[in-house]
């Protein structure tokens, strides 16, 4: 006969009523629990991407601009990294697509001279109208931006008209992050995240931005009021460029790349101040008494004698006003002669710097290896670098050069060249091509491009070129791409290349044979001893 089980045993039920189900331990050591001493007292929070910046967003930002203020390695890894991204500015080779415009390769390479003759008009302006405060060129404005990114995690602002008698209405409005925030402060929503106005897909549609930073003693009423700015207008043109680096999905706003790396900062900081503290006391107490007499009697000893109150003369008052009358000297340098009992002990200011020196690099190659630098350009300390300790780091740090670029590149510049062109096409700056749909109907073709930044240094130039010239004879690049990785526009190198050469034959000159120089081989770390001479038959015999 089966036994039946009782069933007033005790369930245990979760949040929606259904009995809980335990599974045994995990296969996974690093889920493991409070039998891991290691892994016991590590309990991170499960949130989503913006509940971990929600209340945190405040204090990382400050504390990143306060590094970048005020500590020079912090300052000079996010300069080094402006330089390498933006630099003097970028080019723009516009590339259309003729495929899918309908037109002929000449007929773009013409109407992407068009649109590159509009951009550089409006981005070099003379009188700053890209910016709408008339301070900026593009190529400023593009370095601000790339500084909030590495500095807040997130860059913003807005595209403005201001039609006041240039070539163009269109121009661009830095904003402060701070400024982006709910409308009266409200707690998020789920379609309100932190000034972020979402639809039902999570996609940004508005944003509240303040009349002005909500610090700043003379803005008054406008940092308490606020204005809602669409993200574009209906037509798809952008209004609110708010661009920043994705870390995870659903993510709304940007989180300083100096997050994980705060403390360290800070601690390192500390230690620095410290001991420049402690060095800089040693340095300046020279000497101590050491005495068993009252201060009186050391200060006089000393010579301080108008800081002492006049005392009962004594055997020894008269010993030292002799002394003081008739010092003891050697050279220009005065003697003091101590009372009977006191000794002088001079300070050793010497100190061992040696583990303070390692423990500092030792952070801030950390610190450095999280921000995606090289310690060594960012410490200007290239002690013990090779050629290819040099090559391997530098290929290193361009691939994320390359990737910040893109980033930079998608959600910030595109937006602008968008805006810029389509006045353009408006105003009849840039014609349509014959036959070509217009620009409204399809954007993307039209704005297809290639932005040239700051070029890739070469370690070893003659190697470079060499690489350079193997693969054009090879057909494995373009002379676009090796020019643009140098920062040129190859289109400009042959202008400018092709009036040197004439000018060079109108005045006779004949242009070099590069091939020799090409031939000559580079050094490298291994460097060939010199050869030695063969020995002499006088010395054989």
């Amino acid at each position: 006969m089966a036994q039946r089980v009782s069933q007033n045993r005790p369930v245990l039920l979760d949040s929606r009523g259904n009995p809980m189900r335990f599974c045994g331990s995990s296969a996974f050591r690093g889920a493991g629990g409070t039998r891991s001493q290691a892994l016991a007292s590590w309990t991170p929070p499960l949130t989503d991407a913006d509940s971990t910046h929600r209340f945190a967003r405040d204090a990382i930002v400050a504390r990143a601009r306060d590094l970048y203020r005020n500590t020079p390695i912090a300052r000079s890894m996010v300069d080094g990294d402006v330089a390498r991204g933006v630099g003097a500015g970028w080019r723009l080779r516009s590339k259309p697509d003729h495929q899918a415009l309908g037109i002929s390769f000449e007929q773009a390479a013409r109407l992407g001279a068009a649109i590159e003759t509009n951009f550089r008009l409006w981005a070099n302006d003379a009188q700053r109208r890209c910016d709408a405060q008339r301070r900026r060129t593009f190529a400023k404005i593009m370095r601000l931006l790339w500084i909030q990114r590495r500095t807040d995690g997130e860059s913003l602002a807005v595209l403005r008209n201001r039609d006041d008698g240039g070539r163009f209405s269109t121009c661009v409005q830095v904003v402060s992050t701070d400024r982006l925030m709910n409308r009266n402060r409200v707690q998020d929503t789920d379609r309100l995240r932190a000034g972020v106005h979402l639809d039902a897909y999570g996609a940004p549609i508005a944003y509240d931005i303040l009349n002005g930073h909500p610090n700043d003693f003379y803005a008054f009423r406008k940092a308490q009021s606020w204005i809602t700015v669409p993200r574009s207008t209906e037509t798809g043109r952008p209004i609110v460029i708010h661009g920043f680096r994705d870390a995870e999905p659903d993510q709304t706003r940007g989180v300083s790349p100096f997050a994980p790396v705060l403390e360290t900062f800070r601690m390192t900081d500390k230690y620095v101040e410290s001991e420049i503290a402690s060095a800089v006391i040693g340095a300046t107490i020279g000497a101590f008494v050491k005495s068993g007499f009252d201060p009186a009697t050391v200060a006089q000893s000393l010579g301080n004698v108008a800081d002492v109150a006049d005392s009962a003369k004594g055997w020894q008052d008269i010993r030292l006003d002799h002394y003081e009358e008739n010092p003891v000297l050697f050279g220009d340098v005065r003697i003091p002669v101590m009372p009977p009992g006191d000794e002088l002990i001079l300070t050793n200011a010497s100190r061992d710097t040696g583990p303070f020196a390692e423990f500092v690099k030792t952070a801030y190659q950390m610190t450095a290896a999280a921000l995606g630098q090289a310690y060594p350009e960012a410490a200007q300390n290239w002690e013990g670098m090779s050629y290819s300790t040099l090559r391997g780091m530098y290929n290193t740090l361009w691939d994320k050069v390359v990737v910040d670029r893109a980033d930079f590149s998608d959600d910030t510049v595109f937006p602008i060249f968008y805006a810029v062109t389509e006045e353009g096409f408006a105003r009849g700056y840039i014609e349509t091509p014959e036959d070509a749909p217009d620009f409204w109907d399809m954007p993307e073709a039209y704005l297809s491009a290639l932005w040239i930044g700051p070029g890739q240094k070469h370690i070893d130039p003659i190697k470079g070129y060499q690489a350079s010239e193997i693969g054009l004879d090879a057909n494995l690049t373009s002379l676009e791409e090796q020019a643009a990785q140098q920062g040129h526009d190859w289109r400009d190198l042959i202008d400018q290349r092709s009036h040197e050469l004439a000018y060079m034959a109108e005045r006779g000159v004949t242009p070099h044979d590069t091939g020799a120089a090409l031939a000559v081989t580079a050094p490298s770390d291994q460097e060939a001893a010199p050869p030695q001479p063969a020995p002499s038959q006088t010395a054989q015999r």
